[in-house]
Order: structure tokens, then sequence, then C-alpha cells
């Protein structure tokens, strides 16, 4: 493969910021607004011009340049861009299917050395000799010994596990401020959705569920292309919209070629705690007619049921009984 070959290969996979005398190349499948405009007034400056800018995955806006900024620069000396994450890296394994003792894994981690500090001794081999700049580092055995440190300004999508041993991975836990709002554009929004399968240590799982938001949107489309999906799950309402809302459902996933194992009615009715009587507190169902229509089974119907909302609001929904889903677990074991 020619050099320009390869150069048009890298472009296909990376975001084009175009400035005013540069275009920089960004390998991120998630950007802030705020970083993506940093990078595009720095390919406004004269001293851009000529070099090749390159925009590392763990990119974000900086006070005084975006985080993850690589440039060939070399006879120019810039304070707030010279030394920004220049060759950092991360070195990957592959951990398999295993059970993962996450309290052991933050054990562990705090021996390994961060920030300033490094090992004892050597802990990689790598040799430093073979560096085109080796002749200029001023503590060449201090570098050998940073290899295999955390360093100063990792990033790391941690997993939340519930009380039953559920993992559970959200937007939200990744939020300073859990009642922030998350206004994304929909290109960043599929980038997190493919970080969520990719970036994150799952472990040994029996089942993987993606709770996706309304609709026929960025998200549902990104998961159907992105993530090796075995079935979809319709959840809807009783109301009288619903047929029209489930075909939509439906056909999208018979287009992404995405097969429809059921549908689940939520919000179903109201039994009154007295006389047993079942309440249409949304109006008349209409769920059965639909899934007759589209030949795809009624996994339940679900009441609408206060001791359920309370175990959810105590982060206890585990230990609720519900027997109402009993044909969805059939299917899904069956899979």
């Amino acid at each position: 493969m020619s050099n320009v070959e390869s150069e048009r290969k890298i472009k296909m996979n990376a975001l084009e910021i175009k400035g005013k005398v540069n275009t920089a190349l960004c390998y991120a499948n998630v950007v802030e607004d705020e970083a993506i405009e940093q990078i595009r007034r720095m390919c406004d400056y004269a001293m851009t011009e000529g070099s090749q800018i390159r925009i590392m995955p763990d990119v974000h806006a900086g006070k005084g340049c975006t985080i993850g900024t690589t440039m060939t620069i070399t006879d120019k000396a810039v304070p707030n861009v010279v030394g920004v994450d220049i060759g950092c890296g991360m070195y990957t394994v592959n951990l398999g299917k295993d059970d993962i003792d996450f309290e052991k894994v933050d054990e562990a981690a705090h021996f390994i050395p961060s920030g300033r500090e490094v090992w004892e001794g050597r802990q990689e081999k790598f040799d430093l000799t073979e560096l085109r700049c080796y002749r200029e580092l001023k503590d060449a055995k201090r570098l050998a010994r940073s290899l295999g440190t955390l360093g100063g300004g990792n990033h790391f999508i941690e997993i939340d596990e519930a009380a039953d041993g559920t993992k559970i991975m959200s937007v939200n836990l990744l939020l300073e401020d859990e009642e922030a709002p998350v206004i994304w554009r929909g290109p960043v929004i599929a980038g997190v959705v493919k970080q969520f399968w990719t970036d994150v240590m799952w472990g040994d799982l029996d089942y993987l569920f993606v709770d996706m938001p309304p609709g026929t949107g960025d998200v549902p489309l990104t998961v159907f292309q992105s993530l090796p999906v075995d079935g979809v799950v319709i959840v809807t309402s009783p109301q009288d919209l619903v047929q029209m809302i489930v075909k939509k459902a439906y056909n999208m996933a018979n287009m992404m070629h995405i097969p429809v194992l059921g549908v689940v009615e939520n919000f179903s009715y109201l039994e009154c705690p007295d006389c047993g009587k079942k309440i249409n507190v949304f109006g008349q169902s209409h769920v059965d007619e639909a899934a007759q229509e589209l030949g795809i089974p009624v996994f339940g119907k679900l009441p609408i049921n206060p001791a359920y909302a309370e175990k959810a609001d105590e982060g206890k929904f585990f230990e609720i009984d519900n027997p109402y889903l009993a044909a969805g677990v059939e299917t899904l074991k069956n899979l």
C-alpha cells in the first residue's frame, strides 16, 4: 500500500476539522463541541501551517489548548500547545470472558505508580536507544522506569454494579453533576453507544440489555449497525397510537435484519387494591391486535404498581417478583 493510499484510509476513519490554514484529523468517536471549536481555531493560526495535526482518541477541551493534540511543528515554540499529551498512549489487554473481581482490581491499581511517580526498577522492556530523540533525553533511566505507570491524565470508563451483581453502564454515571442535562448531537450520542460496547469491560455476561430511547432515531440505528444484536423487544403503552408506534419500530428492525422477539405493554392497567378491578388508566389496550398483525408474541402486560416504583427508587428492583414477563424470559432462555 502506497503512502497516499495509507493516508486516504486514515482520513476515512477520522473526523476532519478544517481551519483557515490547516486541517486536523481527529480519531475520537466522541468529541465535545468546545474541543472541536478549539481545534478549528488552532487550525486558523499561521503557526500550524505546513504541520500535520492529529488529535488522539482521548481528546477533550483544555484551558489553553485541546488535550490530545499532536503536531509536527518543528520551528516554532507555542507555550499553550507544546507538550500537550505528546506521546501519550495506552496498553490494552484482552481479559476474555473471565469474571472480574473489581475490589481486587481497584486494590492492585493503588500499587501502580501514577502522576510523577515511577517504578523502583524497570518493568517494561523497551530499547529507548531506538528513538531518534534518544540523545536529547535528559534522564533515560527514569523514563525507562516510567513505562507501565498510570501517568497523570488517564481516562477509564468505569462500570457500576447492583447489589444482585447486575452490571450497569449509563451516561449519567459519567457526569460530575447527575442533574446536568446531556445536550449532545446525534454523532456524539452514536459514539458513546459504541464506546459502551467496545470500551466497557463487562466481564462474563448471560445477557446484555440495551435500553434505547423511544422512536427510530440515532441510538437504535447505531445499536442495530454496530452491536451484534440477537433480537429486539418492543416496549409500548396502551394509547390509541400504539399500533403505529409498534409498526414503526418493527419495520425499522426488519429493515436492519434484526429479529423482533416480542412486545411488552407497560402501564397496561391499574388494579384496585380494594376490589381487584382493572382500570385502564391510559385507555383500552391495542397491543394484541398489533402483535397479531405483525406475527410477533406479546411477552406480557405490566400493570401500574406503586410497589414496583418504590423498589425502583430504592435501587432494589431486582427484589421484585415479576410474573408478567414469564413468556419473555422463556424466549430469552431459548436464544
